[in-house]
């Protein structure tokens, strides 16, 4: 980076350690091939499964060509690098921390760049840390009276063999079964009897030693994006069309 460069440095996170790490390789695609280059000087970095950090230099290649070019799927690897030799002193620096999952979407990260004194986008380190566990988070929203499924939250101890049919007692049939710390796809299963619900218990405590069960809703989905604090910009809404169940 040159010193009259008047770009934006966008830091481009992807990879990390969780079991999503191939979910997030995905996402960063998108960003790089929506990217204003002209407006942003664009480094993708990945972070390996064991943590490493690497400066992605088949995306950087494939950056110069185009967003063409840009593979569909990124892949954490290339040349040893860190945060801090990543920040160039008088150049503002923003990153884009695109990892899903523990190590990266639940806090963890952004308290890194919180220390590190770096812009960065998304939610602070409360907010991921509460919304990445869906246990918290769902016992924050009723809190607060927010209407949502009606859901069990069970830690892996808490599961017997009889669980399964205390819980379609309870919520009914048929039911989502997903690990409390992890994303939306990852050990995430649809139960329609009590077999597949054993096994879609087993399944999300693979993943984490918390789960909720949680009735399934007949309905649309419609989403809406918040930006700010004090003074918010919400977008218009958008509706999430699933290709499957």
């Amino acid at each position: 980076m040159t010193a009259d460069d008047p770009r934006i440095h966008l830091i481009v996170l992807f990879g990390g350690q969780s079991a999503e790490h191939d979910v997030s390789c995905t996402s960063a695609t998108h960003v790089l091939r929506a990217a204003n280059p002209s407006r942003y000087r664009i480094t993708p970095v990945g972070i390996s499964r064991d943590g490493r950090w690497m400066v992605a230099d088949d995306a950087v290649a494939a950056l110069m060509n185009g967003p063409a070019a840009i593979p569909d799927r990124l892949i954490a690897s290339g040349t040893p690098t860190s945060l801090e030799s990543l920040i160039a002193p008088g150049h503002t620096t923003v990153v884009v921390p695109l990892l899903h999952g523990p190590m990266g979407e639940d806090g963890t990260m952004q308290g890194l760049l919180e220390l590190t004194n770096v812009a960065y986008v998304g939610s602070g380190v409360l907010a991921s840390a509460v919304a990445m566990d869906k246990a918290m988070a769902k016992d924050l929203a009723a809190h607060h009276g927010l209407p949502q499924a009606r859901h069990v939250s069970l830690r892996a101890d808490r599961v017997h063999p009889g669980s399964a049919d205390e819980l379609i007692d309870t919520l009914g049939l048929p039911l989502f079964v997903k690990p409390a710390n992890m994303g939306s796809s990852v050990g995430v299963s649809k139960a329609k009897d009590a077999d597949q619900l054993r096994a879609a218990i087993s399944l999300a405590l693979a993943y984490d030693e918390w789960i909720v069960v949680e009735e399934a809703i007949v309905g649309r989905e419609i989403e809406v994006a918040v930006l700010g604090g004090l003074q918010p910009e919400a977008s218009l809404p958008g509706e999430v069309v699933p290709g499957a169940e």
